[in-house]
């Protein structure tokens, strides 16, 4: 089972991420949790990818993959 962490609780984006897994892999699961970053909720230019790359960082730490999982 691939297991996959979602920084966001938007769940359009969650389904948009298990649908696109599935297409790739039989069993997932999927944990979505609240990342506090300081971009605004809708970002737009280089603030979309910082944020992103911020929410990455945060969801790379192994604790916290362990937590969820």
């Amino acid at each position: 089972m691939s297991k996959i962490a979602v920084a966001s609780l938007n769940s359009f984006k969650i389904k948009a991420i298990r649908d696109a897994f599935l297409n790739y892999f039989d069993e997932i699961e999927v944990k979505e949790i609240q990342v506090n970053i300081d971009t605004p909720n809708q970002t737009i230019r280089l603030d979309t990818f910082k944020g992103a790359d911020l929410r990455a960082q945060y969801l790379s730490k192994k604790e916290l993959f362990q937590e969820l999982f």
